[in-house]
């Protein structure tokens, strides 16, 4: 499972930042200046996500992550809980579609929307364009979408071959599509989908 869940908030941010800052930048975009307009984190898990962002300070910073009975939950809930004190998010407890619905009907606007290692039982090419779909009238023009899965072996056809599956229709959704990985992943994820906001 991704490093988002099983590390502390803290001790993972700066890494996951790093990791995320690297391959923006190869889709030649600066993620600093993305996220000072704004942040939406789907699926954050313990909160490593929400303090990389705040580091940008973003003039808003929302963050989803779901109520459950995941074997790690007691962590990740006080993990969340401290994250709070920490940074100025609105946390959504729900998942990525509900959370990106709610800030459609706020008629919020941001420079970013993430969905960051995302877990197998959601590698589905459908899942993905969706989630592009939802994010775009959330994006300021210019903004970006990411989505990205845990590295995996590239002989396998799984969540990587999804995603990489997902660019023409993401693509057709009126974003610029980078499709970029990182052989062995980073605390970001290990191959990424970048959706660029054209208009």
């Amino acid at each position: 499972m991704s490093e988002k869940e099983y590390c502390s908030a803290e001790l993972s941010a700066d890494v996951l930042k790093d990791g995320l800052t690297s391959v923006i930048a190869e889709a030649g975009l600066n993620l600093s200046i993305l996220a000072r307009q704004g942040c939406i984190c789907c699926d954050v898990g313990a909160g490593a996500e929400i303090l990389a962002m705040n580091d940008y300070q973003p003039r808003i910073l929302i963050a989803s992550e779901p109520l459950g009975s995941h074997n790690e939950r007691k962590k990740i809930e006080t993990s969340l809980a401290k994250v709070k004190t920490m940074a100025p998010v609105e946390l959504i407890r729900d998942h990525p579609e509900a959370a990106l619905q709610l800030c459609a009907r706020k008629k919020i606007k941001v420079g970013l929307v993430t969905w960051l290692n995302i877990f197998p039982e959601k590698y589905y090419r459908e899942s993905f364009i969706d989630f592009f779909k939802l994010a775009k009238p959330l994006l300021i023009n210019g903004g970006a979408a990411v989505a990205s899965v845990d590295w995996i072996d590239p002989g396998y056809w799984g969540g990587p071959g999804e995603l990489v599956m997902a660019m023409n229709p993401v693509a057709a959704l009126g974003y610029k599509v980078d499709c970029l990985d990182r052989e062995n992943g980073n605390s970001a994820g290990g191959v990424f989908l970048i959706g660029t906001k054209l208009s």
